[in-house]
């Protein structure tokens, strides 16, 4: 359905066609950036005011064909330029900065000949850029933000960087900008800071019209974007300058609300700065051509002290710990009670560094709530992110965690923790966040009685309690009762043990509550939606009544989704604010135009994207409770004493077959005599014995890599063809398909289809730790998807194991696999897949791959799927090939037990020997 209003994509497509059109001989990506913008520009200004060209302009910028150009389009950035700066200065102190952007914008177009300037004025023609012609009155600051991060590779070694969208958006939940308040950014680079601002006080359904805000940057360039940013936002009271803050306080000096600022790191200060930020310095000295942090963090709070305003800003961790003068900088902070909040976030979260950021809460003098006074919150967020390609993300989820945790202002285990002042001087007055909270990874829990006898510790199930209560599961559901050792439960026996299957029965009920209440909320938010349809009367209030929706359909969505749930609340809160953020362009061409963007139609499409978000968080809160439950049965499901029994038969043959069981193992209690050097020498009786055993253990797996040789070396002879006992072939003739994987992105989040890697074929079988993931955007094609009887072989020779084949017998319900794994279809009426797995894994054939693989040219030596089908095959027939893998599953079975084994060992060994170096630690040797 065609729109009769201009939609998002063509402001973006234009912006696309103007850079595209400026070309190379203007080298500087950020000059052609800004000719884009300049344009858009130029067109808004053409549409939205008659009088913004003189009718020689106008006639040229709508009729330009051909060589008519003339180069006349510099002259008329110029003129706009001109025009801008005499424009009613009602507006603010933006246009000078826009007519300085148009300026450059005619400089750079100067050097480029007439085509070119044709082309950029063809990339906008046949749109309208008024205000009153678009979809929603701030469209050409979104498309202008989209634009911008568009174009921040190009820019990101031009001395431009840009702070992470999450981040801005942490940094307004913590501060939490309210109407009426005067906000300031020494440091607004394109003027994110200052827009969120604004937008926070939207949501919150305040009138943003009633904010003062203001900006300075140094850099020429991003001052003008932010002006213009915050132009094609219809942001009117803001007062933007250009000028180095560590030397010129804004006009409004000492009359702010909020400083909020995400300043460049490792700033140091000259001695003119030093000397006029010397001035401010009401807590400690500022040290000429030293680091700026405490002269910045001083200045900035002289700013917001006459109105008893907050800073909320973005500082690295070196001046919360150093000496000297930070120190004392610190204490005279800390006595003043202006510090509120240290949060430490997670590394790499900037494309420009990899350096860990830290966010800094502080309040004017007195200005601290009464229940907060004398206390600082800390904060570990240094985990709370998503590993992307190149950098870190923060999800909405992550700053909602961060921001509920300032504003409840308690402790929160391993991640948030109160301190008050008296401890603060303990700890030398240093705000060093791992001194206080850390929330690092704990060792796994290793229960050695666990290992040995069998059995699931209690202590380890209450641990989970909150994940198994969330789906009201009980441990009786999973394990048995020990009935006399209440410290164990038993798992339950092979037949009757909890599998994914069973797992995930066991949490339909609590994800159809959850589903059925997103529903309920749907219902609900639909209606109020559709509500948003303007009349006549009230088409300009659509910004306040899309507040006020957010605000509702936000409640609702906490008492419906909230109690009970399976998620998290912040979880649920991030993804709503996704959601809110993906919408929101179509819920203000509702609020205007009466609906949706094209070509949507039906309020059912927005349901789509919170729907996708709800299942993706439902499906990785389950396959977080199957993997607790898998992990469990890993390490105690399978016991040294049932290894033991399988391998040699009733437990009363142990005492021949094992070093280790003849010290009694199986009782560890007397290692819990009051003797420290008694207990320290019955531990290293025990790990000489283990020592022992795994040299047994290692001498058994050795064996059978000989037997495993022995088995098919007959069928290798030479003489075996000569005898008529073998067929001798290429792959070719016996492979249906040889496919390598597709190579592209895959990710660790749980959500699409997982991908088999090299690393998962062992010699063991298929191995499922460390799955990732063909992200849902780009899922796999019908003829890349596993089939069971595939043979899937690496693709590359694996360190210290050669070559390794598996049979695939979907060892996972659905499954694609990667660029490191050749996927072969065998044709079953000449060669079974398990001798052919077998055959591809026998050492005496890799020579043959191998030296396909280096035919290839492939600089790793990868192995082509075509040149593999060159190989010769050595091909018994079927009751024999049949034979040889009835002969190699016994010992991949015992195999496997022997890996058990010796992991078992190599784990109780390892517990053993930090328990001999913790004695050591905390009580010494004794003499």
């Amino acid at each position: 359905m065609a729109s009769n209003f201009t939609v998002p994509e063509e402001v973006e497509r234009a912006l696309r066609r103007a850079l595209e059109a400026v070309p190379r001989i203007v080298s500087d990506p950020r000059d052609r950036r800004d000719v884009a913008l300049a344009m858009l520009f130029l067109q808004h200004a053409l549409d939205e005011f008659d009088d913004a060209l003189s009718v020689e302009s106008r006639h040229y910028i709508t009729g330009a064909r051909g060589r008519r150009a003339g180069g006349a389009l510099p002259r008329i950035l110029e003129d706009q330029a001109l025009t801008v700066l005499g424009a009613d200065r009602a507006e603010g102190d933006r246009l000078p900065l826009i007519a300085e952007l148009l300026r450059r914008a005619a400089a750079a177009v100067r050097r480029v000949d007439d085509a070119a300037q044709e082309g950029l004025i063809e990339a906008f023609r046949g749109v309208r850029f008024d205000f009153g012609a678009l979809a929603y009155p701030e469209m050409l600051g979104d498309a202008m933000e989209s634009f911008l991060k568009e174009t921040e590779a190009s820019t990101r070694y031009s001395g431009e960087h840009y702070t992470p969208r999450e981040l801005v958006h942490l940094l307004t939940e913590i501060a939490l900008p309210q109407a009426d308040m005067r906000i300031y950014d020494p440091f607004c680079g394109t003027g994110g800071m200052l827009l969120h601002a604004k937008q926070y006080v939207d949501e919150q359904e305040g009138d943003s019209q009633r904010l003062a805000l203001a900006g300075q940057d140094i850099n020429a360039s991003t001052a003008e974007l932010a002006s213009l940013n915050l132009y094609f936002h219809q942001i009117q009271n803001c007062a933007l300058e250009r000028g180095d803050s560590l030397l010129s306080a804004p006009s409004a000096s000492g009359e702010f609300d909020l400083v909020l600022s995400a300043p460049p790191f490792g700033l140091l200060l000259r001695e003119d700065q030093a000397q006029a930020l010397g001035q401010h310095a009401l807590y400690g000295p500022v040290s000429e051509r030293g680091p700026a942090d405490w002269a910045l963090l001083q200045y900035m709070l002289g700013l917001v002290n006459r109105r008893g305003g907050s800073v909320c800003t973005v500082v690295t961790h070196g001046p919360l710990f150093r000496s000297g003068r930070d120190r004392a900088t610190r204490s005279a902070l800390l006595d003043a009670d202006v510090v509120e909040a240290v949060i430490g976030l997670a590394p790499n979260l900037f494309s420009s560094t990899a350096i860990a950021p830290c966010v800094l809460l502080l309040r004017a003098p007195g200005q601290k709530a009464s229940e907060r006074r004398g206390k600082v919150l800390f904060i570990d967020a240094s985990r709370e992110y998503e590993r992307g390609l190149t950098q870190n993300l923060m999800r909405s989820e992550d700053v909602e965690k961060i921001a509920s945790a300032v504003r409840g202002f308690e402790d929160v285990h391993r991640f948030a923790r109160v301190v008050d002042r008296a401890y603060l001087s303990e700890n030398d007055d240093s705000l060093d966040i791992r001194r206080y909270v850390d929330s690092a990874p704990l060792p796994e829990p290793q229960d050695i009685q666990a290992h040995m006898s069998g059995g699931m510790p209690v202590a380890e199930i209450h641990d989970k309690k909150a994940l198994l209560g969330a789906y009201g599961i009980t441990p009786r559901q999973l394990f048995a009762a020990r009935y006399g050792d209440p410290a164990y439960m038993d798992f339950l026996p092979p037949p009757e043990r909890p599998d994914a299957c069973l797992l995930t029965e066991l949490a339909r009920d609590r994800e159809q509550h959850l589903l059925a209440a997103f529903g309920e909320w749907w219902e609900l938010a639909a209606r109020d939606i559709a509500e948003l349809a303007p009349t006549q009367s009230d088409r300009e209030r659509s910004n306040s009544r899309i507040g006020q929706l957010r605000l509702e359909l936000f409640s609702a969505w906490g008492e419906l989704m909230g109690v009970p749930s399976i998620l998290a609340p912040h979880a649920l809160s991030g993804a709503f604010t996704d959601w809110w953020r993906e919408v929101g362009p179509h819920l203000r061409t509702l609020a205007r135009h009466g609906c949706l963007l094209p070509p949507d139609e039906d309020l059912s499409v927005l349901r789509e994207g919170l729907t996708s978000r709800i299942d993706a968080l439902v499906a990785s809160r389950r396959i977080e409770l199957v993997e607790t439950y898998e992990k469990w049965q890993q390490k105690y499901g399978l016991s040294f004493r049932e290894i033991e029994s399988q391998l040699t038969g009733p437990s009363a043959g142990l005492l021949q077959n094992n070093p280790w069981s003849q010290q009694s193992a199986w009782d560890l209690s007397s290692l819990t005599g009051a003797d420290v050097a008694d207990r320290r020498r019955q531990t290293a009786q025990r790990v000489y014995a283990l020592t022992d055993t795994e040299k047994t253990v290692e001498g058994a797996l050795a064996k059978l890599d000989v037997d495993d040789l022995m088995i098919l070396l007959p069928v290798l002879d030479a003489e075996s063809e000569t005898e008529g006992r073998v067929d001798r072939c290429t792959l070719g003739d016996v492979i249906k398909t040889a496919r390598t994987g597709t190579s592209g992105r895959l990710s660790e989040e749980p959500g699409g289809v997982p991908a088999v890697e090299a690393r998962h074929l062992t010699e063991r079988g298929f191995a499922t730790a460390g799955l990732r993931y063909r992200r849902a955007d780009s899922p796999p094609k019908r003829s890349e998807m596993l089939t069971a009887g595939d043979v899937l072989l690496t693709a590359r020779v694996m360190a210290g194991r050669g070559y390794r084949a598996i049979v695939w017998n979907e060892q996972l319900p659905s499954a694609t696999y990667s660029g490191s794994v050749v996927r072969l279809s065998p044709d079953t009426t000449r060669i079974l897949p398990g001798y052919l797995a077998v055959w591809l894994s026998h050492r005496s054939v890799h020579p043959r791959l191998y030296a396909q693989a280096r035919e290839s040219r492939d600089a790793l030596y990868d192995l082509p799927a075509g040149r593999l089908l060159n190989v010769e095959v050595e091909l018994p027939n079927l009751k024999e090939q049949q034979r040889i893998v009835d002969a190699v599953a016994p010992l991949t079975e015992q195999r496997e037990l022997r890996h058990a084994q010796l992991t078992k060992l190599d784990l109780i060994k390892r517990t053993m020997m930090k328990d001999l170096e913790s004695d050591r630690t905390s009580v010494g040797f004794a003499s």
